[in-house]
């Protein structure tokens, strides 16, 4: 009798298995082939299917803020920059302190030449990536600081650091 027991609990856990393996769709693997759809579409020139993909991923998945940043991202290439602004601050709101964010925000920043506003956010990104020990984000941070030292000498201001 234990046996048949044990044979019909194994033969379920075996169905229960394949149903939660092949039955019911990975949310994961679903926001994978959403982005890479997304992906697909701007690369071809799609950009607003590419976003409505993107918006589709956000309703079946818990990492909002890495959609949202590739939504800022688009927006960012097409030169929307207040809705890039919009979406990177939509991804922080998911995952503060993420210090990719700010360095994205002062490239947008630094696109529209306000170099104040840019300057602060790398210097943000600057203080995370110290924070994270993460010696490459720091220097490529520098690197933008630098630039925005060039591109205000060459202006005669200062940004007061």
């Amino acid at each position: 009798m234990r046996s048949i027991a044990n044979k019909i609990l194994f033969l379920f856990l075996i169905f229960s298995f394949s149903f939660l393996a092949f039955g019911v769709p990975d949310k994961e693997a679903k926001r994978e082939s959403l982005i890479r759809e997304a992906q697909g579409l701007f690369s071809g020139g799609e950009s607003e299917r590419a976003k409505n993909k993107l918006k589709k991923a956000l309703k079946s998945c818990d990492s909002k803020w890495e959609i949202y940043i590739r939504l800022g991202d688009i927006e960012f290439l097409t030169k929307n920059y207040p809705r890039a602004i919009h979406y990177y601050n939509q991804s922080l709101r998911h995952k503060r302190n993420n210090p990719e964010v700010y360095l994205l925000k002062g490239l947008v920043y630094y696109e529209q030449s306000k170099m104040n506003d840019a300057a602060k956010e790398f210097q943000k990104a600057k203080s995370l990536f110290q924070r994270d020990k993460n010696d490459k984000g720091v220097k490529r941070v520098e690197g933008y600081l630098k630039a925005i030292d060039c591109a205000i000498s060459d202006k005669g201001f200062s940004i007061g650091r």
